[in-house]
């Protein structure tokens, strides 16, 4: 499948691009830094995350916290 898997800040922003392309099916584990695309530490906050499977989205929030 298709998979883009993007974290972003409250304001909508994207932050972070953990994921993007195809994917084969199975259960997969991603890890974020906590640092946004150019490397830069982001501060603690929330975040939310964003899955798009083909045609599905799937939105978390998520805090991150230091």
């Amino acid at each position: 499948s298709k998979v883009t898997l993007e974290v972003y800040n409250i304001l909508g922003q994207r932050v972070s691009l953990i994921e993007s392309g195809r994917v084969p099916a199975g259960v997969h584990t991603y890890t974020w830094s906590g640092k946004s695309d150019g490397g830069e530490p982001l501060p603690s906050g929330v975040y939310l995350v964003l899955l798009r499977v083909d045609e599905s989205r799937f939105t978390q929030k998520l805090m991150l916290l230091k």
